[in-house]
């Protein structure tokens, strides 16, 4: 039987550290008595790796600090917390969370926190206080203009004294009012501070995976403020530690929520889709099954992706319309890529003769005539159809290819009269709705632009993971149960 064990963790941390180019000197460091009690509790690897970073990008930094840093400032908090007074540890934590932050922000949080508290934070005991810059100075908080900061010089010491917080105090009444308080600072702060706040809230729930936190997030982040959700959540999902967890979440809130399915599709079309482009279309299938054809969200996430990833778009439309079970998803999911001037000028591109694709033009005749023979989405065919005659006035696509591959789309939908929606009146015969309906009437014989069928691009090599992402299988249930902040729709509990 062979063991295998974690690596030694100073020789580990010596590769990293020579690895990153630190060179002989740096790391001659890690004989420094201040990490011998590191060395013999034997840290994991991942944690050694930690220490060589810290070490390697603290070059102002002493060992003691450094070992300080890794160890989360714990002995020095221990020592310091219990001289202050309980004002004193508000804006501590306050700035823990807003670090960098203006410090009208800071002075907020904290009478915030110490009320909801249940701290008397009347007029008398307020104007009877200590000075606002003497109590900064006590919590070790630094001024420089109108923004303040913890002390610089002990490094990380907001995101130890954040940790400390929401460790040390797990009590379920005092959890509940943190949380509150925070929630209530995300939606009150100014838009920098609040994401500061959001980006210092989605450091707890990834240490302590407190999923109250995530939705909290979620929910709050509203209005003006949703693209700070967005930018948390992507980068969130990315995260080495805790992404699996955030995007299972993001899975299960696009398949069983129609509320979520917007801000999961903005999600994906962020930085997550474009480091992970298979999984994120795994998540805006979904998404695509529980939001409208016309779903500004969905259109600009699959506009995003499509621009950075097009055969990994393409591939995924391609394989919800060859399955019955999600032909919604690819019909609300063309549509709404279609719908887009990049999404239009990418589909209208392809179906060109001397793209050197082409049977891609029979392909896109084909999925403009499922939308429109389907009841459900044929207004929002309609809309895209209009899309593109504006789409071709001012040059975003071809008109010839467009007049062309519409026609032979609406050929098949005569009978519904689209003409009155899209042309109302009999339209020019040299118009871009003219050329359209004569290919329509006299189908393939006012047809000139040349195809083949079968488009190879259309038809995955290797089928991208899709609806069996690992992630979703390690953290949802192949039949979801409705997590507690889902919709009650009847689509999401079909779904």
């Amino acid at each position: 039987m062979v063991r295998l064990q974690s690596p030694n963790a100073r020789e580990l941390a010596a590769r990293e550290l020579r690895a990153s180019g630190a060179g002989e000197l740096r790391t001659a460091i890690l004989d420094n008595p201040a990490f011998e009690n590191i060395w013999k509790s034997a840290p994991k690897a991942e944690d050694a790796r930690r220490l060589a970073w810290l070490i390697f990008e603290g070059i102002d930094r002493s060992p003691e600090e450094i070992a300080d840093e890794y160890q989360g400032w714990r002995e020095w908090i221990d020592k310091t917390l219990p001289d202050k007074r309980f004002g004193t540890r508000a804006l501590m934590w306050a700035a823990a969370f807003c670090d960098g932050g203006q410090r009208r922000s800071v002075l907020r949080m904290s009478e915030d926190l110490r009320r909801r508290l249940r701290e008397d934070r009347g007029p008398a005991a307020i104007l009877s206080d200590t000075p606002s810059s003497k109590r900064l100075t006590d919590a070790e908080i630094e001024r420089d203009g109108d923004t303040v900061r913890l002390s610089p010089a002990r490094h990380g010491l907001a995101e130890a004294l954040r940790a400390y917080l929401w460790d040390e105090f797990e009590d379920p009444e005092l959890r509940d009012i943190f949380t509150d308080w925070l929630v209530v600072q995300l939606g009150e702060l100014p838009f920098d501070d609040a994401e500061r706040v959001a980006r210092s809230v989605l450091d707890i729930v990834i240490r302590f995976r407190d999923d109250a936190l995530l939705r909290a997030l979620r929910d709050r982040l509203t209005g003006d403020k949703r693209p700070i959700a967005v930018r948390t959540l992507s980068q969130a999902a990315l995260d080495p530690r805790f992404g699996a967890h955030v995007r299972a979440s993001l899975y299960a809130w696009a398949r069983t929520s129609r509320s979520q399915a917007d801000l999961v599709a903005e999600v994906c079309g962020g930085a997550f889709g474009d480091q992970q482009p298979e999984m994120a279309l795994v998540r805006l299938g979904w998404a695509a099954q529980n939001s409208l054809p016309d779903s500004p969200a969905l259109a600009s996430a699959l506009a995003s992706l499509a621009a950075r990833h097009p055969e990994a778009v393409l591939r995924s439309i391609a394989k919800w319309f060859d399955d019955d079970d999600r032909l919604t998803v690819g019909v609300n999911a063309f549509l709404a890529l279609a719908s887009t001037s990049a999404g239009a000028a990418l589909l209208c591109g392809r179906a060109d003769p001397a793209s050197g694709q082409p049977g891609f033009r029979d392909v896109l005749i084909g999925y403009f005539q499922r939308s429109l023979s389907e009841p459900s989405s044929y207004e929002a065919a309609i809309s895209v159809l209009k899309a593109w005659e504006k789409f071709s006035a001012d040059g975003t696509i071809s008109s010839r290819t467009a007049t062309s591959v519409l026609g032979r789309a609406l050929e098949p939908a005569l009978g519904k009269n689209p003409m009155s929606q899209l042309h109302p009146g009999f339209p020019d015969m040299d118009s871009f709705w003219g050329q359209a309906f004569e290919v329509a009437i006299r189908g393939k014989d006012a047809d000139q632009v040349t195809h083949a069928p079968g488009d190879p691009l259309m038809v995955p090599e290797a089928p991208a993971r899709q609806d069996t992402d690992s992630d979703a299988f390690a953290y949802a249930p192949a039949t979801p149960s409705l997590p507690t902040d889902a919709g009650t729709d009847a689509s999401a509990q079909a779904s």
